[in-house]
This record gives C-alpha cells, sequence and structure tokens, in this order.
C-alpha cells in the first residue's frame, strides 16, 4: 500500500473517530429511530471508505472486504446500540456491508482518473459526516463541544485542500501512440476483434512476444498458444472505453496490471506446465487464457494479396501501369520543417492546432536522394481490384484511390507489380520539390487545388470501413477521382500529394512501437495536416478510409 493511501485512510480514520465521539455524546439511550439512523450511516460509510482506500492502492479484494467491513462493524454497532437491539443490528449489517461496497467501488475505479476520484470522494465523504453530526444535534439537546464546532470545518477543507495537491495514480503515463492523427485514424475495432485465438511468436532473443488489447467487450485475443519453457512477454494495450477491462488479472502468476488509456504495458512469465493459464479483468466479468503446449505447429500462413495468377492480359496492363511514372532526378532537397516554421504555419492557419503537434516535423535538413520513379496517381480502386479480388469499390467510385488499405496489403500491391513503397524522403521530395515550399504548388494554400476537410469537393462519405456503409454516420466530404485537380501538382508532375488520401511510406516512425509513416493529408484532414512537412504515424495494421497510396521503384527497376 503507498503512502498517499495510508494518509487518505488516516485522514478518513481521524474525521470517523471525531464524528463518532461526538454522536456517541448527542445521543440519547431512548431515541432508538435516530440510534439506528446513525448505528447505519456511520457503519456504512467507514466501511465504505477503508474498503476502497486497501483496494485501490493493493488491488487485494479480500483484504478491502474483510478490513472495510470490521472498521465498518467497529463503528457502526456501538453507535447503533443507541437504537437498541435493533440499532446495534443495523450498524452490523452496515458494517460489513459498507466494506463489500467499498470493496467493489475500489475495483471498479482502479482504472480510472483518481486524482479525480478521490477529491470528490472525500467532499461526499465531509459533507455526509457533517450531514449526520447536525441531524443528531438538531434532536438532541446536547450542545457539540466549541472547540468542534468552531473548528472541525475549518479541518476538513485543510485536509480537502491536501487531499487535492496528492498524486493518487497508481497507473503508468501513457505514451502517446502518435504524434499527429487524422481523424479517420486510429486502430480499428473490426479488425482487432478477428484476432480470437492466436499463436505467441518467438523472436531472435527466444522469447514468446503477444499482444492483447482490451476493447469495450473483452480481450482480443481471448485464447493464447503458448509453448511450455519458453518465457513469454506480453504487450497489453487499451482503447479509450475498455473500463474495467484496463485491470489485467493474470492470477496463476500474481500478476496485475493497469493499462494506460490509448497507451500500453507489459508482463512477463515464464509457463512451465501444460495446462490452462486463465486471465481476466478484475471485475472478473470477462476472461481469456494461455494455452500452454509442449509443441507449437502453425498453419500456413495465407499470402496477404489473395492474388490470382495473372493473365497474358493482365500482364499487358500491369505494364502499362508501371509505364505511368514520374521520374524525380537525384540531389538535395529540403525536408521537414524548423520550429519557428511550425509557429509561422500554425499563426497563418490559426485555429485550435499547437506547435506540439507539429513538432516531429523538425528539424528542417538537406537530405540527398538518388533518382527514381514514382506513380503520378494514387493507387485507384480499379487497379487495386486487379490485385485483390474481394475488393469492394463503392458505387461510382472505380477511379477514386483505393481507401481501407493496410500497409501490408499497400506493400504486397506494389511488389506485384515489381515496384515498392517509397520512402519518406522520396515522397516528401516529389512532392515539395527542392525549393522547401509548403505545397505542392507553392506556400499558400489553395482549396481549389487540394482535396481536404476545408474544400468540400468530395460531396459526401461514410466514416468507417466500407462494410459499415449501412450503418456508419454521413460526413462531408470524400475522395475525389485521381488526377481530378490539376492544378495541384507537385514541381514533377505528381498529382494529389496534399489531401485525398493519406498515403502509406516504407519508412519507421517508431519501429519499437511499430508505426510506419503517413504522407500528404486527406479529405478529412485539415489543410495545415496536408503540408508536404506532415508525418502522421499509425500502425501497419490500421486501415482507415482515408489511408491510401502509390508506388514508386529504383531507376534501374523501370
Amino acid at each position: 500500500m503507498t503512502g498517499q493511501y495510508y494518509g487518505a485512510l488516516i485522514i478518513a480514520i481521524a474525521a470517523l473517530i471525531i464524528a463518532g465521539l461526538i454522536i456517541y455524546r448527542l445521543l440519547k439511550k431512548g431515541d432508538e429511530m435516530l440510534g439506528m439512523m446513525a448505528g447505519m450511516t456511520i457503519g456504512m460509510l467507514s466501511g465504505v471508505a477503508v474498503g476502497t482506500f486497501i483496494l485501490i492502492p493493493t488491488g487485494n479484494f479480500l483484504a478491502g472486504v474483510m478490513i472495510g467491513s470490521i472498521v465498518g462493524i467497529l463503528f457502526g454497532v456501538p453507535i447503533g446500540r443507541f437504537g437498541g437491539f435493533m440499532g446495534a443490528m443495523e450498524g452490523l449489517m452496515a458494517g460489513w456491508m459498507g466494506g463489500m461496497m467499498g470493496a467493489m467501488l475500489g475495483q471498479m475505479m482502479r482504472p480510472f482518473n483518481l486524482n479525480v476520484f478521490m477529491p470528490f470522494f472525500f467532499i461526499l465523504f465531509f459533507i455526509t459526516i457533517a450531514g449526520l453530526i447536525y441531524l443528531v444535534y438538531s434532536r438532541c439537546k446536547k450542545c457539540v463541544p466549541l472547540i468542534i464546532s468552531r473548528y472541525g470545518a475549518v479541518a476538513a477543507v485543510i485536509a480537502l485542500i491536501a487531499i487535492v495537491n496528492i498524486d493518487f495514480s497508481i497507473t503508468p503515463q501513457a505514451s502517446p501512440v502518435r504524434e499527429l492523427a487524422s481523424s479517420g485514424s486510429g486502430i480499428v475495432e473490426d479488425e482487432v476483434r478477428q484476432r480470437k485465438k492466436m499463436t505467441a511468436k518467438i523472436n531472435d532473443s527466444g522469447v514468446q512476444e503477444i499482444e492483447i488489447v482490451a476493447l469495450n467487450d473483452n480481450y482480443y485475443p481471448k485464447e493464447v498458444i503458448v509453448k511450455k519453457g519458453v518465457p513469454v512477454r506480453v504487450t497489453l494495450k487499451a482503447g479509450r472505453h475498455s473500463g474495467c477491462l484496463r485491470d489485467f488479472v493474470l492470477p496463476s502468476f500474481s500478476i496485475n496490471k493497469i493499462i494506460p488509456i490509448e497507451g500500453s504495458t507489459y508482463f512477463d512469465f515464464l509457463p512451465m506446465k501444460n495446462g490452462v493459464l486463465p486471465f481476466r479483468c478484475s471485475m472478473d466479468m470477462y476472461h481469456g487464457k494461455f494455452v500452454v503446449v509442449d509443441e507449437i505447429t502453425e498453419a500456413p500462413v495465407k499470402n496477404a494479396s489473395s492474388a490470382a495468377p495473372l493473365t497474358s492480359k493482365e500482364k499487358t496492363r500491369v505494364k502499362d501501369e508501371k509505364t505511368d511514372m514520374v521520374l524525380v532526378p537525384s540531389g538535395e532537397f529540403t525536408m521537414g520543417s524548423s520550429d519557428n516554421d511550425i509557429v509561422d504555419i500554425i499563426n497563418k492557419f490559426g485555429g485550435k492546432a499547437k506547435p506540439v503537434w507539429y513538432k516531429n516535423e523538425a528539424p528542417k535538413k538537406k537530405v540527398f536522394v538518388k533518382d527514381f520513379y514514382i506513380d503520378r496517381y494514387e493507387v485507384t480502386n480499379t487497379q487495386y481490384k486487379k490485385f485483390k479480388k474481394d475488393h469492394v469499390i463503392p458505387f461510382d467510385r472505380e477511379n477514386h484511390p483505393a481507401v481501407n488499405i493496410k500497409w501490408a496489403e499497400a506493400d504486397a500491391y506494389c511488389r506485384w507489380l515489381g515496384k515498392r513503397l517509397p520512402t519518406e524522403e522520396e515522397w516528401e521530395k516529389a512532392a515539395r520539390g527542392t525549393d522547401g515550399r509548403q505545397f505542392p504548388w507553392g506556400n499558400e494554400f489553395d482549396k481549389a487545388k487540394a482535396n481536404t476537410a476545408a474544400s468540400g469537393l468530395g460531396g459526401e462519405a461514410r466514416v468507417g470501413s466500407y462494410k459499415e456503409e449501412t450503418t456508419a454516420s454521413l460526413f462531408p466530404g470524400g475522395t475525389v477521382p485521381v488526377g481530378s485537380l490539376d492544378k495541384g501538382v507537385s514541381p514533377y508532375g505528381v498529382h494529389d500529394m496534399s489531401g485525398n488520401a493519406w498515403e502509406w511510406t516504407d519508412t519507421w516512425y517508431d519501429k519499437e512501437k511499430g508505426l510506419k509513416v503517413l504522407k500528404g493529408g486527406s479529405w478529412i484532414a485539415p489543410p495545415i495536416s496536408a503540408r508536404s512537412a506532415v508525418r502522421l504515424a499509425d500502425n501497419p495494421f490500421v486501415m482507415s478510409n482515408d489511408y491510401g497510396f502509390r508506388c514508386a521503384s529504383d531507376r534501374t527497376a523501370s
């Protein structure tokens, strides 16, 4: 149990003792109704307070119930006895019920912001004590001692000020998953929910690795196959609305982890016996399991592209598509933005943007890039469907950029054509040229040259996967046909490099966290995010209806 909760417990018990002594002095033995009510209230209140403060830092439900119940009974019965036998029973019952309720309350609140909850709890706690003392005082002839009536409220206020300034956090600080995110990005829950059963992968260090994600309805995967005798590293992640699922428990190894909101944490364990190791949330409402086996046998992995062999006619089309590329000559160009550039840009565009959102563009630097080819246009739905037969094309959007594409799918498509995804440096040079301009056409935004949230060019679109188009909400905007904004081309004649769709690159933003760089902004992004220097980071497994791509190739490979 941590120091701040010792302090909170001492404050609560001290307040209860003082209140108990005042009420004990005021009550008349014959006032049974008042004695019953007072015994029940203070028994319940003390049980709830102690049970809550024991459980939150320790996570020990049994200790919270038992200690809270004992303290509740010790306060409730002596006061309740002024109400006769029934009053004593009321105090007894309220005491152990308070202990149970306190433990349950503490268990529910552990994953949330305790620096908000604790002051809120103490405000209600002191109000309840004051109300109980006033009620008993108003029905009795005896007076409250002067020192209590004069300084009791002052002491309560001082205690509250102290509590507000104490850090009650038990959750580790979450690391941001990305520096900048478009409205259409983030973990796609449908994608995560498909991972109901998975096998841990053994890395180069001989450690089994697995990622478990807590959503609002369960853990995914719910079943994990691990090999006996090999260390396991479990990474835990949680969405914003995952509630008590963020309080992860693996009882067999006495492991209890609080997952930061939209962040991650991890733990290690070594399974030494075959069998099932159940895991659950702290409230025992959601469950999963590790299945320990002697050997792991993996089914063959299906090619991510699901592409059928090319016919002779399709090979001709592929050759035609490879020729529609633009040569970007070798040489230096200006990449990124300086801190002063970022401040000037934000002042120019106004709004609520903050410099910290775009600090990953710095520093501004000269970068040399070898000559390469890049697609003149974003890959369209029609082109992508030749590769992936089950790709869904929304009505009348054959020549729009293919979106809802994961990084691995984009990479596989480019390789299918004998190409590759561009690096971040290649993409940015193709977009802004060598003079450091902010947009492909210059330094001033023009809504007629880029399809962004400010342009209103795309009509109406659904936010979400195409599979959800019947239920997702309409959003003003949407993609436009590739190449339709010919006034917004880059210095090398490349189209749609500002807005329309974020484009995957081959560059890692943070390899350790598993984040890839996307460039260019999208139809749902503000103009400030459609600048050539902007860097969006996201998980390669994420797909969004504003995530697309284009391909590149080395000059000798064309």
